[in-house]
């Protein structure tokens, strides 16, 4: 954005994160985002020009995607040309697993993000959570990417190896301390002391515990 080379960017993500990512763009990058959604749009629209759209005034936006995947949401949304896309917890816009594509899953987050990818100039998808390991799913965000890493159908799909590891990155734990050591930084993580403790249960105690495991059986 210094450089003038995005001027518009839709961030997608959980409802839960959407004042976290708005402060995060303010600290980082001084993008001052709108986040937009049923009960933010009446105040938004009211800094509107006569005739004018949420969508296309605001430069810069937040939107849960469930919000976004919303049909008369999702219409307005994909009007628009992003330069910028990013998706928080991108595994849940992933396509389900399907055994084939006769098997109906629920499919409206992957159905938007497949639909608003081809609306970006970048995309970007974050996660924290490894896939499901089922390679149509992974495969589904891959695909988004558009860039030759998946070929076949969607329930079928086979992903070139050599491609996909040009525009996945991975920063394990062992990663970000090496890196936080070259910097002569500790490490952000807390030390595990794993150790075996006995506790001695009452009579009632050791009756319950005994109760549960044959329920379990």
């Amino acid at each position: 954005f210094a450089r003038q080379r995005a001027s518009r960017l839709l961030v997608v993500c959980p409802a839960m994160l959407r004042e976290q990512w708005k402060t995060a763009l303010d600290y980082f990058f001084h993008v001052d985002a709108e986040i937009i959604s049923s009960s933010h749009r009446r105040a938004l629209e009211r800094q509107l020009p006569p005739g004018g759209n949420p969508w296309e005034y605001y430069p810069y936006l937040i939107a849960s995607m469930d919000y976004a995947k919303m049909p008369e949401v999702k219409a307005q949304v994909l009007e628009q040309n992003w330069d910028i896309i990013l998706v928080d917890e991108a595994h849940n816009v992933a396509k389900p697993h399907q055994l084939d594509e006769r098997q109906k899953v629920e499919m409206d987050r992957w159905e938007l993000m497949r639909d608003l990818s081809k609306k970006a100039r970048h995309l970007i998808m974050l996660t924290a959570t490894p896939h499901n390991g089922y390679t149509d799913t992974f495969a589904s965000l891959l695909r988004m990417l558009d860039v030759g890493a998946v070929s076949g159908s969607n329930s079928d799909p086979v992903i070139n190896r050599e491609i996909a590891k040009s525009y996945v990155c991975q920063r394990r734990r062992i990663d970000v301390e090496s890196e936080m050591s070259k910097a002569g930084d500790k490490s952000p993580f807390p030390k595990r002391d794993a150790d075996e403790v006995y506790v001695k249960l009452s009579p009632l105690e050791t009756s319950v515990m005994n109760e549960v495991e044959l329920l379990g059986r």
